[in-house]
């Protein structure tokens, strides 16, 4: 949520020392666990993650460092200051997932395992996560709208990874907030208007099932309606083009993927575009 010239200063400072990566098999020693094994790494186009286990219990493990071995200091460094500013909760109900290890020299946080659900992680598009999904809505309305700046009610406090695949819920219901980064102080009208159309794009990766890959509206919808009260639709239409300029100019995807990500882009993907268009404009017409 951070502005465009934080952006830009954020993917250009990547550090040029020889990449150290975490990976699967690893034992590394992390103050206060000990010992801890590495068992699954995941390279993701942002950093690297993985699941390990110490004093036999499970964490979440995440490096930034990119696909293509950019390595992300301002990333790290920014995510612990917001962590700290932000505590065990962000209101009521919304908590933050805890780091309580770091690996400095690696740029590696160590996370609890938190058994949870988010929404790009279904595994099929069923109308059954709807509620799921509009509970992730509120808890980004009540997170905006909570930490609006007290000498200017147009600004929010805010941080670069307020999104909706960063909120996760238990079988229970509760939240969980996790991957921050660097925080900011940002208009409140476009931090609702990105975490929007963030929410109306949480379908883009959908495994193949009733809507192929086509938005399910029980999942946009319930994470966007508790939004647009806070935003107008020109600003959404406008956070949707810059998505979809982005994945065009991706620097993470190379070669075959690169090329397979502009033709779908420019095929099936103008016509994904339209559609989601549409969606926003049935949200904000009561739809």
């Amino acid at each position: 949520m951070q502005s465009d010239a934080t952006e830009r200063a954020l993917q250009n400072a990547v550090a040029t020392r020889p990449a150290r990566l975490l990976r699967s098999g690893q034992r590394l020693h992390v103050e206060p666990l000990g010992e801890l094994q590495v068992h699954t790494v995941h390279q993701r186009n942002w950093s690297r993650v993985g699941i390990g286990t110490a004093q036999g219990q499970k964490f979440f493990l995440k490096q930034f460092v990119d696909r293509v071995s950019g390595w992300h200091e301002r990333g790290y460094e920014g995510d612990q200051k917001t962590l700290e500013l932000l505590g065990d909760e962000i209101a009521p109900g919304i908590r933050t997932v805890p780091v309580v290890a770091r690996i400095d020299d690696d740029l590696v946080t160590v996370a609890p395992h938190v058994e949870m659900t988010t929404i790009d992680s279904i595994s099929t598009v069923e109308e059954r996560h709807g509620r799921d999904a509009e509970n992730v809505g509120n808890a980004l309305r009540e997170t905006l709208t909570s930490r609006i700046l007290a000498d200017d009610p147009t600004r929010t406090s805010v941080w670069k990874g307020l999104d909706p695949k960063n909120i996760g819920w238990e079988a229970d219901g509760s939240l969980w907030v996790f991957d921050f980064g660097p925080a900011t102080d940002a208009d409140l009208h476009r931090a609702a208007a990105r975490a929007m159309a963030a929410g109306l794009l949480c379908r883009w990766v959908a495994r193949p099932g009733r809507h192929l890959v086509w938005p399910e509206p029980s999942i946009l919808y319930g994470v966007c309606r508790p939004l647009a009260e806070l935003t107008s639709l020109d600003a959404v239409i406008a956070e949707l083009d810059t998505h979809a300029e982005l994945r065009r100019r991706e620097p993470q995807r190379t070669g075959y993927a690169a090329a397979a990500t502009k033709v779908g882009l420019h095929t099936l993907g103008r016509v994904h575009w339209k559609v989601l268009h549409r969606h926003a404009a049935r949200i904000f017409e009561g739809g």
